[in-house]
């Protein structure tokens, strides 16, 4: 039997970021609407690792980042949050199938609302969690690709959402993610020309 191979690869990293006048966005308090504005000071630093595992017809790919943010509307504090993401591809070679997945967690994220006095405050969106699955069947010689997959699978349409300092302090409210779980068909057909 042929010998399996293993592959692994890693990457680490870090940054800072100090931007003025940054164009940045804001909500109103239904969640609805959103509009523009520049933020004075917006301050980010963090650090990213990557980690690659490939062994014959399977790979997995996982990521994990921590990044703080400071700004002025802040209490002068970097407020951090974690974001992990992996995705798993399976390859059988024989039927030329490939099954893949692909999980992500966005923790407590920093996010602006515009209030009823037209003023901004700083809040935070909720951690959650989204997951993609997609099986991929080949034909012809790989010139034919018909997929089956789901978006969202776990359905997250909103997080909710709190105010960090001032009078509104710990209000609640509800920010949207996304549009719900989905399915879908694809169809790839690859053209050759012969001369």
């Amino acid at each position: 039997k042929p010998i399996k191979k293993t592959e692994i690869n890693y990457e680490v990293s870090a940054f800072y970021q100090h931007v003025s006048d940054k164009i940045s966005l804001s909500q109103d308090l239904a969640g609805t609407n959103y509009s523009y504005f520049n933020l004075d000071r917006f301050e980010s630093a963090g650090g990213r690792a990557q980690l690659g595992w490939t062994r014959d017809n399977i790979q997995l790919n996982t990521g994990v980042s921590y990044t703080g943010i400071r700004t002025n509307y802040g209490n002068g504090k970097f407020i951090y949050s974690p974001e992990v993401n992996a995705s798993l591809t399976y390859n059988w070679k024989k039927p030329q199938i490939t099954f893949f997945a692909y999980y992500k967690y966005t923790g407590k994220l920093v996010t602006f609302l515009k209030l009823e006095d037209e003023s901004l405050q700083q809040f935070f969106i909720s951690d959650y969690n989204m997951l993609d699955v997609n099986v991929t069947r080949e034909f012809l010689k790989k010139r034919i690709a018909v997929s089956l997959g789901a978006k969202n699978l776990l359905n997250v349409t909103s997080v909710t959402s709190s105010m960090s300092t001032g009078a509104h302090a710990g209000g609640g409210g509800s920010s949207p993610i996304g549009w719900g779980r989905s399915y879908y068909v694809k169809l790839q057909i690859k053209l050759s020309r012969y001369k």
